[in-house]
């Protein structure tokens, strides 16, 4: 099966799933951040962000240097409406919220303008964990970009969604999370 990526592109977003999934007590919950080993995942670590709820606010708590090089100023401590236009903050934090209330598991294709003028497209595995206060409040977000960043001019400054796939938490199929998103080509263009 292919997401219509590279194979080391779905190789990355299964076995960090697999590795979330593993995390999972017997009655198949959403884990513990707490129990979340980076040295289990060290290949992920420059491609992730980890979110934090803070009242109804979502807040970067950490973030790889694979996502922060698209941010000029690094967002690290800061808000999703900080970081992007409303428009696309409202668009992530909507997808973040789903993550945390249903809770489930979200693989998404994304597409993100610019400075340059350029599209970029991003693959992303959205993962909800249980915080210090025993509810879900914790996100760790992988995205793997299709165009490497080369300079300034590649820093982001919108999203847009273009497919999402979404799983129960209780029941995560990991071949339909991704097949959904099997052979899926979007042109890129201002108005996508």
């Amino acid at each position: 099966m292919s997401l219509g990526t590279s194979n080391k592109t779905e190789q990355r977003i299964r076995a960090l799933l697999d590795y979330w999934l593993s995390l999972r007590d017997a009655h198949g919950s959403v884990p513990l951040f707490s129990d979340f080993d980076p040295i289990e995942v060290p290949w992920a670590l420059s491609s992730i962000a980890v979110i934090d709820k803070i009242q109804e606010e979502f807040v970067y708590r950490l973030v790889g240097d694979n996502v922060n090089s698209r941010h000029p100023d690094g967002i690290k401590g800061k808000p999703i409406s900080k970081v992007m236009p409303p428009d696309s903050a409202a668009l992530i934090e909507t997808r973040w919220q789903r993550v945390l209330q249903d809770p489930s598991i979200c693989v998404a294709r994304t597409s993100h303008l610019a400075k340059s003028g350029a599209w970029v497209l991003a693959w992303r595995l959205v993962l909800p964990f249980v915080g210090k206060e025993g509810d879900t409040s914790v996100i760790v977000s992988f995205a793997t970009y299709e165009e490497p960043t080369t300079a300034n001019d590649d820093i982001l400054v919108s999203a847009e969604t273009q497919l999402e796939s979404w799983q129960p938490v209780m029941s995560v199929d990991v071949d339909a999370a991704l097949s959904a998103l099997k052979n899926h080509r979007k042109p890129l263009s201002a108005d996508c």
